[in-house]
């Protein structure tokens, strides 16, 4: 499930429900805290996890906390980063596998931890969207802020989702790289 350096592997792994869960940073700073809910006990998934996975998940939390992006899909890159023991590296890859299969963590290509387009099935549909299909002329590609860029007049949301996909500038559409355009 972990890419190598020269894999067509996703680039990064996102955690499940994410975007749900936690709040993006207001200023773009990475937060000193995450959210755990103990709802997350009564998982079955969760249940059937061991504690040393628990553990590696609830590091991944902390990376995608202190980092603001989603987790390199290396397990070099996670064992530094997650300050895994040399005791404890043999076992990360498995954990991490484990962890892909039972839905907590999924392959995406954004770094971003709070953009869903490319889970849940919507890979083609995200494929189009870069692409540019379908975009009104008007409108830029910017990476995600959820404060304004100077001069917005407008917060642009998806129609349909409600989300916050991207700004409106002096006139002009300034959409999230990744983001939804309906």
């Amino acid at each position: 499930m972990i890419m190598t350096s020269q894999s067509n592997q996703p680039k990064y792994l996102a955690i499940r429900n994410w975007e749900k869960f936690q709040s993006p940073s207001k200023n773009g700073k990475s937060l000193p805290w995450c959210k755990l809910y103990s709802a997350q006990a009564d998982d079955f998934e969760y249940q059937r996890l061991t504690s040393f996975q628990r553990g590696v998940l609830h590091d991944c939390y902390l990376v995608v906390t202190r980092t603001s992006r989603n987790l390199h899909n290396d397990i070099t890159w996670l064992a530094r980063t997650m300050h895994t023991l040399g005791t404890d590296r043999p076992h990360l890859q498995h954990a991490i596998d484990t962890l892909t299969v039972r839905g907590f963590l999924t392959p995406t290509e954004s770094s971003n931890p709070y953009w869903r387009g490319e889970r849940e099935g919507e890979e083609k549909e995200r494929r189009k969207r870069v692409r540019g299909e379908g975009e009104p002329e008007n409108s830029r590609r910017i990476p995600f802020s959820p404060d304004p860029p100077e001069g917005a007049t407008a917060k642009l949301t998806d129609e349909e989702t409600g989300e916050h996909v991207g700004w409106k500038v002096n006139g002009e559409r300034y959409l999230f790289e990744g983001a939804t355009c309906r």
